[in-house]
């Protein structure tokens, strides 16, 4: 007689290498995910997995949260100092697995959620190109298991994490970044002199001909003292979509 055996696979945020290393080997299974996530703020991840957080049943926790990618860099000013803009847009729920990603949530997860009949991917090495997504000389980079950072320049190598209120915060080398998270790291010889970064998010821009009203209206998209515009037709508009001119 056969018996139905139900072994989730269980990750936590502060196991090490070794530990994820055995635990994930490209096996289809049920996971126990330990990582926190707040509400009321963005949250950076990156799973072993893929997922399609609209798929999931209504009352999962990761039901319809909002998922962006990061998707372009931009200088903005304010009070006459140049800001590094992080700009992120939608996936409409998608992750992909090892790629980092904004996610925020309708509810605090404080506890391990289960996920159901997953395809795990095995874990290659922190440096491996797969956990980078790298926009204008900036990277958004993927953890795994729980992470120290070491750099190899600390004059001119930047590591942001993302804290409370979506804001960005500098860390030293050697500090340490709990799994299934992302980091911002960037050379500063290769990025425009800024004074701060932050996080924008950004709606997907439309880059050929569209229809207003019925009428066909050229799309251009360019920068303008360090700002990037959108002009449909005779109106200049932003990129978050406020109306300029």
């Amino acid at each position: 007689e056969q018996k139905f055996q139900f072994n989730p696979v269980k990750l936590s945020e502060d196991e090490d290498v070794s530990t994820i290393s055995d635990k994930l080997q490209g096996q289809d299974c049920s996971v126990y995910l330990n990582r926190p996530m707040r509400a009321n703020m963005y949250n950076t991840i990156c799973l072993p997995f893929d997922l399609n957080v609209k798929n999931l049943a209504n009352n999962h926790p990761y039901y319809n949260a909002t998922v962006l990618a990061f998707d372009e860099v931009t200088i903005s000013t304010s009070n006459n100092e140049s800001i590094l803009e992080l700009n992120f847009v939608s996936t409409d729920g998608v992750i992909k697995k090892n790629t980092p990603y904004l996610v925020q949530p309708q509810n605090d997860i404080p506890d391990e959620v289960s996920f159901d009949n997953v395809m795990l991917d095995e874990y290659t090495d922190f440096s491996d190109p797969i956990y980078q997504v790298t926009k204008d000389n900036i990277t958004f980079w993927g953890i795994i298991p729980q992470s120290t950072i070491r750099t190899t320049d600390p004059q001119n190598d930047v590591v942001l994490i993302l804290v409370d209120n979506n804001r960005l915060a500098s860390v030293t080398t050697g500090g340490a970044i709990r799994g299934f998270r992302g980091f911002f790291y960037f050379d500063r010889t290769k990025v425009p002199a800024v004074v701060g970064a932050k996080i924008a998010e950004r709606k997907p821009t439309p880059t050929s001909i569209i229809d207003l009203n019925g009428t066909e209206v050229d799309v251009e998209k360019f920068m303008r003292e360090g700002r990037v515009y959108i002009r449909v037709g005779e109106s200049l508009y932003t990129l978050s979509g406020e109306r300029v001119e």
